[in-house]
């Protein structure tokens, strides 16, 4: 016999073993020996929903439910399940209110809100979300793969001693990614049980009151590239930038494409949030628009693969000096649908960084403190401008000049960069 679902028709799995045998209660519906619909990525499903793989599932869930109320059936494939359709088939599950990225950061984070219901005010409640963040077919745990994957262990509902009815919960941000790849489709599981869940769970076990609900979760598309980004200064330890002893100070940040977006343009926000340094509008050879007050620029950069933005500031007061780079990357919300999720994803990723002082190797009150052909530029004794500077900014435009002190160093960048 076939089941005919959302993902197309696979074989049934045996009554025998699938219903007669099942015990009455609440069981998810992701893929068990069942196609994924992956577009990539494990083409077979062996998610725990089956009875015979000791699916998860909740005994009473009309004491403690996700969405509005809990039913029972006898296995994922009960052809008698209330809704009129076995899981494996279709499940209407309405526990989801909310799930969405937050791409401010690396590694991505996911948002989830969620409604839970409870009738009987004695019991406590937990959340446990797993996620196949590598697109294997299965959860993590007991060693078949990421741990990552168990994405939020073990929340406590907080819910007054008493209370019954439904209500929204946050969930703790978890990691939506996969290394440096955002996973374009993932099944999620959600459980609300009425107690903690053991080590390394793979989303196989029995429990008592609660709910077992299960999502095809798709990232929606995208007119412009979903990124990542990072300011951060890898030769200091704090990730910061410094002037050592120059009027100019180079700072680099990178924007990274995740998933599978398509390669297309890069528009960038760089906005000052305190301190006294000056944005001399130079950022490698990019065309840029400046803002009100030089407190703001905006530029576009090709974004076929990891793109580096270099840009010089200037002293010109106090530090340190806080900066924000933003880029816009669409906006769209998470959609709850008869499939699963359209996740939905911010409408800026934005980081921010910081200008300082920097580091000194030798300071100095003039040129005379200073060895081995340096000259002293605001207490510190740096190299001096040279011609040379000009031949080395091919690979990195304006850097040689910014690490340099003297009058020249800002006439050097501009002839380097072709400004």
């Amino acid at each position: 016999m076939l089941a005919c679902g959302i993902f197309g028709c696979t074989p049934s799995a045996s009554t025998a073993d699938d219903v007669s045998n099942a015990a009455l209660g609440d069981y998810g519906d992701a893929p068990d020996e069942r196609p994924t619909g992956y577009r990539t990525g494990a083409r077979q499903g062996h998610f725990p929903t089956l009875a015979m793989n000791n699916g998860a599932r909740a005994l009473h869930p009309q004491r403690a439910w996700l969405g509005e109320s809990g039913s029972v059936e006898r296995g994922p494939s009960d052809p008698n399940d209330p809704d009129g359709r076995s899981n494996l088939d279709y499940d209407d599950d309405d526990g989801l209110q909310e799930l969405s990225l937050n791409m401010d950061q690396h590694p991505v984070l996911a948002g989830l809100v969620l409604r839970v219901g409870r009738s009987d005010p004695d019991i406590d409640l937990w959340l446990n979300v797993l996620v196949d963040l590598n697109g294997d077919g299965r959860w993590g745990g007991s060693g078949r793969g990421d741990e990552r994957e168990w994405a939020v262990q073990n929340f406590v509902v907080d819910m007054a001693k008493g209370d019954t009815g439904t209500r929204s919960i946050t969930v703790p941000p978890f990691i939506y990614g996969n290394g440096p790849e955002l996973p374009m489709q993932l099944w999620m599981r959600v459980a609300v049980t009425d107690r903690p869940i053991e080590s390394s769970w793979d989303g196989t076990g029995q429990f008592g009151a609660g709910e077992v609900e299960d999502y095809f979760v798709e990232l929606v598309d995208s007119d412009v590239p979903l990124v990542t980004l990072s300011c951060e200064n890898p030769d200091s330890p704090n990730g910061h930038w410094g002037f050592n002893g120059s009027k100019f100070a180079s700072v680099e940040c990178s924007v990274s494409p995740v998933g599978s977006t398509l390669p297309g343009q890069v528009h960038f926000d760089i906005k000052r949030l305190k301190g006294g340094v000056r944005h001399t509008l130079m950022c490698g050879s990019l065309e840029l628009d400046a803002g009100s007050n030089e407190k703001r620029v905006q530029g576009v950069s090709a974004a076929n693969a990891r793109t580096r933005i270099e840009c010089l500031y200037e002293r010109a007061g106090a530090l340190p000096s806080e900066w924000e780079f933003a880029v816009p990357i669409g906006s769209s919300a998470s959609r709850v649908t008869a499939r699963g999720v359209e996740l939905g994803h911010g409408s800026v990723a934005a980081t921010r960084f910081v200008i300082e002082r920097g580091s000194c190797p030798l300071s100095c009150s003039s040129d005379s403190g200073c060895f081995g052909g340096k000259v002293c530029a605001s207490g510190c004794c740096v190299v001096p401008w040279s011609p040379d500077c000009e031949a080395r900014e091919p690979a990195q435009c304006g850097r040689c000049c910014a690490m340099t002190a003297g009058k020249r160093a800002a006439e050097c960048v501009r002839r380097a960069c072709a400004l």
